[in-house]
């Protein structure tokens, strides 16, 4: 519900900014060459895409304490593909690129990795469920970040009819934000088909550096402010961890709340991004 509603202020917010650059388009300096991408002082993207996650480089934070996979399983897992929107701004700075500011949020990650012959932990104080286990947790996750656009040569842009069609290129360094929550491990009895939550854990919020780096095309008809195209973008968007406090539902710790190391990882990602920019002073 919440990315749907920040879909719509997004599409207000292109609805808005097309309204002023079309009073300004009629009131514009004839100097400028509307041909030209970043041609005036700011231009405002909105977009949305697709993220197609890599693995997360998540490993059990204390064998001793959970149990351990198998041989030739592993923890380690993509979290789920989901979508993303968001805005930027940037401010026409010299000859060369353009600078400005983004924010972007993203659909639920969800990570579920099921086990079995899982090896039992040896610690006094551990968790006690069978070979067979399933762990999941859930991340929700936006970002703020400081980009840049290059202002790549004009002879890299070629003309198909009323339509210029050119190369972008940029990226963009700030911080991830992500929420991990709902983690959980479920026991499973292959014989009986009985499960039980054993192992519940804490929520927490990491901040973390973030970047990505993209390139594209860009779709732009002469003498208009408002172009449009396609991207693909690398994206890593910071660690994430669990929280560090545990209640294992077992008959050994009894909903017992212990302290042990958080589960941790990172959001690395291929991703396609479809824009729509307006040009104004």
């Amino acid at each position: 519900m919440h990315f749907v509603k920040r879909v719509f202020s997004l599409v207000f917010l292109l609805t808005a900014l097309t309204s002023s650059n079309i009073m300004a388009f009629q009131t514009r300096d004839e100097n400028l060459n509307d041909d030209e991408l970043f041609n005036t002082n700011w231009t405002s993207f909105a977009y949305s895409g697709y993220t197609w996650s890599k693995n997360a480089g998540i490993v059990n934070p204390d064998p001793a304490v959970f149990t351990s996979v198998g041989p030739g399983d592993s923890d380690d897992s993509t979290v789920s593909n989901c979508p993303f929107s968001g805005t930027s701004l940037v401010r026409n700075i010299n000859d060369w690129c353009v600078i400005g500011m983004s924010y972007e949020a993203y659909g639920l990650f969800t990570y579920q990795r099921y086990h079995a012959n899982g090896v039992a932990p040896v610690s006094p104080q551990r968790e006690v469920i069978g070979v067979n286990y399933v762990r999941s947790f859930s991340l929700s996750h936006q970002s703020v970040m400081a980009e840049t656009f290059l202002k790549l040569p004009k002879r890299w842009k070629t003309t198909l009819g009323s339509t210029n069609v050119r190369p972008i290129f940029g990226g963009g360094v700030g911080i991830g934000i992500t929420n991990f929550f709902d983690f959980q491990t479920l026991s499973y009895d292959e014989f009986t088909t009985d499960t039980e939550i054993t192992t519940l854990g804490s929520n927490h919020i990491a901040k973390s550096f973030a970047w990505r780096v993209e390139c594209g095309i860009n779709f732009k008809t002469i003498d208009s402010r408002t172009s449009f195209g396609i991207s693909y973008r690398y994206y890593y968007g910071g660690k994430f961890s669990s929280g560090s406090r545990y209640q294992f539902n077992d008959t050994h710790s009894q909903g017992g709340v212990l302290v042990f190391p958080p589960w941790t990882g990172a959001i690395r990602a291929n991703q396609i991004k479809l824009y729509i920019a307006v040009e104004f002073n």
